[in-house]
C-alpha cells in the first residue's frame, strides 16, 4: 500500500460504482489479465495474485503499473497497452476491489 514514486500522479485512479460485471468481461476476455494473474482462485499462476489487491495495493499504483509496467519493472512480462483512460479505470476499480 505504501509502494510510491515522485512521478506517480497522486489520485489518478478514480474509484467509485463500476460495473463489476463489465470489468470482469474486460479483465478476463478483452485484456486477458488472467491468463497470467490467478483471480478468484483461478487463472494463471506465472504472475502474482490479484487476490487481496484491495488490502495490499494503492490504487494510485495499480493505475500507474497497469498503463506502464514498465516504469516499475523494466523486466515485467505485463505488456504495456495503449488503454483509453476509461478502461483503465475500470479496470483499477476491479483490481482494488478484489478481497
Amino acid at each position: 500500500m505504501t509502494l510510491k514514486d515522485a512521478k506517480m500522479p497522486a489520485g489518478a485512479a478514480k474509484l467509485g460504482d463500476f460495473s463489476k460485471a463489465r470489468a470482469k468481461l474486460t479483465v478476463s476476455k478483452q485484456e486477458a489479465c488472467d491468463s497470467c494473474h490467478q483471480i478468484g482462485g483461478k487463472g494463471g499462476v506465472s504472475c502474482p495474485t490479484l487476490d487481496g489487491a484491495a488490502s495490499r495495493l494503492n490504487p494510485d499504483w495499480i493505475y500507474s503499473f497497469v498503463k506502464d509496467p514498465q516504469y516499475w519493472d523494466p523486466k515485467a512480462w505485463m505488456a504495456k497497452r495503449e488503454l483509453d483512460d476509461a478502461t483503465l479505470q475500470l479496470i483499477v476499480n476491479y483490481i482494488a476491489s478484489l478481497e
